[in-house]
């Protein structure tokens, strides 16, 4: 049967012939896609069968055919029951043999009668060779087959089978399509993975008919050799063969850029190719398969499969990778003689300038430098230039290494492609012998670097190596050296001469004074290298630069030493630190370094002058000091003889054990004469007063010290050309504050001259601040310099000292103006001694506590005085306030205020003012001056501490006008000489009767009646009260109380006899209430006998018995209420 389908997109419908038609023995070939002019003749299909628009095809079947349908090969012989494309399955009976695109209205109801005889549907039936079943062109879709034809062309030169590469498939370039839709006169392209490979991008240029950027075409591939073409962007409809051609289309034989030279392909491709022969450029393959399939195929490769020579085992060229074996090719150069085994080096690798590698990636056309450890050591940095084709900066060849020697050259930057043998000759390429800069002068190069070389012969420049593998190995390989390597002469010592460069003259800064520094010295300690430098512990410090690191010795005492332009300064051991030199000598501390002459180290004239000068001692004793470092010094041959050299410029002042005189002073005197620098006149200021001062046993003051006017020192270090002052205790007694004006050369503030005393009398002078070069006694005339006699001011105007300081001066004669002296120690010794009126324990204890004036002084006073002197007598009228030296209110005398309290002159000091101490020192209780004092004062458990103003009258402070006028006697009870009455407060009314003796013994003295002692009701007590003796029972109730209960005043009758006592109605007596002026009565009273009665106190709100208690309450039974107590 035949269907009928019209193709869609407007495109005309093909007949195909089926088997199972009306009368068809067989199914119809597949139809063509154009028809031709011809009915029923279809030129391009072989069956002949078409859609003619000619007479005689009707366009209904059975002569036209619906498109075919999925079948590859419909070959059953019984009932077409296959499925088309669309057609799931219809009802009838038969479908056309090769399906529909869709179902239509007929159908195939006739039974196939004998096999599919046509072709099967496939890309053939549209375009390509059905004979072959190759889907492309020849033929193309609209018939053509000439290669000309862009439908055409190339396309059988790429599906046809090939014998030397792999067959490219439709999909390489084209979506092969599965349905008819892709026919719509577009040429759709998809790329496959082989022809994107390495990133390749390719493209069909529809106008010039080209692709371009295709990998199958090489554009992955290193440009062409020199002298070769390639064809990489072939013209699809030119099929000439001139895009496949072996060695000219892809890649040349060999490839350019960076591939080896090589046209042996099958060296590294012997899994693709089997030869090839590059004359006639034609390949035998050996997997074509494998070739242009998107992979490198390469077999197991080497270093020497690109370059150098397999059969030695060398990757080194000869020859390069472009096949070159000329030294002056840059691919070749210098390889070998670097590479080969060395007579002279270590051997070197590959990896001292590349980094070998792993894979072929590395095979990029270019040269790539990695360079090693080696090539870098001491930091250096290598480079190649290709321009030049020269290496630089390698530690290879010397670029750590020192300058050429003068005169010489080496040749550090290397020509690649010159191999003549200047880049690696012994003394001239990578260093001179001996090597220049800093490296010493010598080319017995074993002797430093004898497990490298044997021996170098300086005429031939010829070496004979100890062990070549230690030469150029990044390592400066050394024997065991010492200093002498270098320097110096191992017969002598490191110092030079010779010098690093062979000099021997001291003229020459290598070695200049080094041997006079070095060796064994006669007069001072041995000098050592580390005393300038740093004694190095490897060859690091041969920079070419001399380092100084002075010594703790060379920087002693402050120094700070420095060497510059040839020149050493500030040096300890040069003296430095010394003093300047003595007047009208010279020194020389800056020594030149190449100046061995002597001039610099002469004793007296270099270092130091003899004497040195400064506050040096104007001494050339030397071993008077310096005893432990020098025996003698002759000042005429300026020669000395040393007891100890080593310690002579050892970094320490040696000194023998030392006193104040062994600068100054003489004997055990350290005051001058003589000077530090040898000056004797009392004109001059070292000498000045000091004897006048200093010198023991004064006939009329206490001895001074040094430590009065200095801090006495304990090391030398004082002298330092400064006179120091440190004034003692002495000097500023008082707050003087004493001062040398070193200009005028005097003295002032200091309490030794008077500075605190007052003023000179009306008429008198004094001098205070004396020239300390004028030692003709004016500044120590007694009444004339420190204080006028009698002095200024507030002192007592007499001149007799010794009514006041008798301790101190034994009389004054005022027309000679002579003393003589009791105990000149206590003259001019920081305190005022008066010893008349101040007892000597009182009054050198100031402040301490104790009485000032001593317990005994009006006893001392009446006793001793032949002149009656009051305190005004010697204090002034100032007496309660005062001024410095009248008054008691002084430091140096009395503490604070102590003088203006009570306790000064009677009670106990420093506060408690009562007697056991009378004003005339009595203590006992028997005298009125202490009587029962203490008593009164104190507290007790029957009344409070009485205070001094409830008997006297308290003077105020400082007011000692009650004190005058009294003059103790042998009768104290004589009226106007006992202490003043005048009772107050709670005691007012009292009475004091200083001279009753109401018939007891005479030690029973002065009576007290009054408030404090009564009987309670205005009478007189019970005992009478006796202030000096006698007795007096404390406690005792009676004792003022006297008489029974019905004796008393009062209702105390009424209660007599019902079992109460006086602490039933009157609490026990206690300090705080009792002899306080008032009556203690208890607020709620109990009786044996029962019962509570209340008490209201005279004047309480309605009390109804006014100024007398009240009771209310009962007792034994009998009630009242406000019973008046009277």
């Amino acid at each position: 049967m035949r269907a009928r389908f019209v193709l869609p997109l407007g495109l005309v419908a093909v007949v195909l012939g089926c088997s199972g038609g009306s009368g068809g023995t067989g199914e119809e070939p597949l139809p063509d896609a154009l028809d031709d002019a011809a009915p029923g003749a279809d030129v391009v299909s072989a069956d002949g069968e078409g859609v003619d628009t000619s007479a005689g095809d009707t366009g209904v079947p059975p002569e036209d055919s619906v498109v075919p349908d999925a079948s590859v090969d419909d070959a059953d012989a019984s009932t077409d029951g296959d499925t088309s494309i669309d057609d799931a399955g219809d009802t009838m009976t038969g479908d056309a043999p090769l399906g529909e695109v869709a179902d239509d209205a007929y159908a195939d109801t006739g039974a196939d009668t004998g096999a599919d005889s046509g072709a099967t549907a496939v890309c053939t039936m549209c375009h390509g060779d059905k004979a072959t079943g190759n889907p492309a062109p020849p033929r193309a879709i609209g018939g053509s087959t000439v290669t000309t034809t862009p439908g055409v062309g190339a396309h059988a030169s790429h599906l046809g089978s090939s014998a030397w590469r792999r067959d490219v498939v439709c999909t390489d370039c084209h979506v092969v399509p599965t349905d008819p839709g892709h026919a719509n006169g577009v040429k759709d392209f998809a790329w496959s993975a082989v022809a994107t490979t390495g990133g390749a991008t390719p493209m069909y240029d529809t106008t010039k008919h080209s692709c371009t950027g295709v990998y199958c075409h090489g554009v992955t591939l290193a440009g062409a050799a020199t002298g070769g073409t390639v064809k990489r962007e072939p013209v699809f409809n030119q099929v000439d063969g001139s895009f496949s051609a072996c060695g000219a289309s892809c890649h040349t034989n060999p490839p350019g850029g960076g591939h080896p030279g090589n046209t042996a392909c099958a060296t590294c491709h012997g899994a693709v190719i089997a030869t090839y022969d590059a004359a006639t450029k034609t390949a035998t393959w050996k997997d074509r398969s494998l070739h242009i399939d998107g992979i490198v195929e390469l077999s197991t490769l080497t270093c020497t499969t690109c370059h150098g020579d397999a059969a030695r085992g060398d990757p080194a060229p000869p020859k390069s990778t472009t096949g070159a074996t000329a030294t002056t090719a840059q691919g070749v150069g210098a390889h070998q003689a670097h590479l080969a085994t060395s007579t002279w080096r270590k051997d070197l690798a590959c990896t001292d300038c590349h980094a070998v590698p792993t894979s072929t990636t590395h095979f990029d056309g270019k040269t790539d430098f990695a360079w090693g450890a080696l090539a870098r050591t001491r930091a250096s940095a290598p480079a190649y230039d290709f321009g030049t084709a020269t290496c630089s900066t390698v530690y290879c060849h010397g670029n750590a290494l020192m300058p050429a020697k003068s005169g010489a050259t080496v040749a550090r930057t290397p020509v690649w492609n010159v191999v003549d043998g200047t880049g690696d000759a012994c003394g001239t390429a990578c260093h001179t012998n001996p090597p220049g800069g800093t490296h010493a002068a010598s080319d017995a190069c074993a002797s430093c670097h004898g497990a490298v070389i044997a021996s170098w012969d300086a005429t031939t420049k010829t070496a004979t190596w100890k062990d070549r593998t230690l030469h150029v190995n990044g390592v400066v390989e050394t024997s065991t050296l010492t200093c002498t390597s270098c320097h110096g002469d191992p017969a002598m010592n490191e110092a030079p001469p010779k010098g690093t460069k062979g000099e021997t003259l001291t003229s020459q800064a290598a070695v200049g004074a080094h041997q006079t520094h070095l060796a064994s010295s006669t007069w001072h300690r041995d000098v050592v290298c580390t005393d300038c430098h740093v004694k190095p512990v490897s060859m690091s410090h041969a920079t070419g630069t001399t380092d100084f690191s002075w010594s703790a010795v060379s920087s002693a005492d402050g120094a700070s030493p420095a060497y510059a332009a040839g020149t050493c300064s500030g040096v300890y051991c040069h003296g430095a630190t010394l003093l300047a030199a003595v007047s009208g000598g010279t020194v020389k501390r800056a020594p030149v370094w190449t100046t061995v002459d002597g001039s610099y180290d002469a004793c007296g004239a270099s270092c130091h002058t003899n004497p040195p000068g400064g506050t040096h001692p104007a001494s050339t004793a030397c071993a008077t000091c310096h005893g432990a470092v020098i025996a003698s010094w002759d000042p005429a041959t300026k020669t000395a003889t040393w007891a100890d050299r080593t310690r002579h410029v050892n970094g320490v002042v040696d000194t023998a054990s030392l006193t104040c005189t062994s600068c100054h002073g003489t004997g055990t005197d350290p005051a001058p004469p003589l000077g530090t620098k040898g000056e004797t006149l009392t004109t001059q200021k070292a000498v000045g007063a000091h004897q006048q001062h200093l010198a023991l046993g004064s006939t009329w003051r206490k001895d001074l010290a040094c430590n009065d006017c200095h801090a006495v020192p304990i090391v030398t270090t004082h002298s330092n050309a400064t006179t120091d002052f440190a004034w003692g205790a002495l000097s500023t007694t008082g707050g003087a504050t004493p001062a040398y004006d070193s200009a005028s050369a005097t003295c002032s503030g200091a309490y030794c001259h008077g500075a605190t005393l007052a003023a000179a009398i009306a008429g008198g002078t004094v001098k205070r601040t004396p020239s300390w070069t004028t030692v003709d006694g004016s500044y120590d005339a007694c009444g004339a310099s420190c204080h006028t006699n009698p002095p200024g001011g507030t002192h007592v105007s007499h001149s007799d000292c010794t009514i006041c300081h008798s301790g101190v001066i034994a009389s004054w004669n005022a027309a000679t103006k002579v003393a003589a002296w009791t105990d000149r120690t206590l003259h001019v010794n920081g305190k005022i001694e008066s010893h008349k009126y101040h007892d000597l324990t009182g009054w050198t204890s100031p402040g301490g506590g104790a009485n000032h004036h001593g317990s005994n002084y009006f006893l001392t006073k009446q006793q001793k005085d032949e002149h009656g002197k009051l305190c005004t007598d010697c204090h002034g009228a100032d007496y309660a306030g005062g001024s410095v030296g009248v008054s008691c209110n002084n430091a140096s005398c009395h503490k604070g205020t102590d003088w203006r309290g009570c306790s000064f002159c009677h009670g106990t000091p420093p506060s408690q003012s009562n007697p056991p101490v009378g004003v005339g020192g009595e203590t006992l209780k028997t005298t009125l001056a202490v009587g029962r004092h203490v008593a009164h004062l104190t507290a007790s458990t029957t009344h409070a501490a009485f205070a001094c103003s409830t008997c006297h009258v308290v003077p105020a402070a400082g007011n000692v006008a009650h004190a005058l006028g009294y003059v103790p006697t042998a009768n104290l009870e004589t009226a106007g000489h006992h202490g003043d009455v005048a009772f107050s407060g709670g005691a007012t009314g009292m009475t004091f009767n200083v001279a009753a003796t109401q018939g007891i013994p005479v030690t029973a003295r002065g009576t007290c009646l009054g408030a404090c002692h009564s009987n309670g009701r205005g009478g007189a007590p019970a005992v009478t009260p006796y202030w000096a003796g006698g007795t007096w029972p404390v406690g005792s109730c009676g004792s003022c109380h006297a008489g029974t209960m019905g004796s008393l005043p009062g209702r105390h009758g009424t209660h007599d006899g019902e079992g109460l006592t006086c602490a039933s109605c009157h609490p026990p007596a206690t300090s705080s209430t009792h002899m306080n002026g008032g009556k203690d009565v208890a607020g709620t009273i109990t009786g044996p006998l029962g019962g509570a009665t209340t008490t209201e106190a005279p004047g309480t709100p309605g009390n109804p018995c006014g100024t007398v208690y009240s009771c209310t309450g009962s007792c034994h039974g009998k009630g009242h209420s406000d019973r008046c107590w009277r």
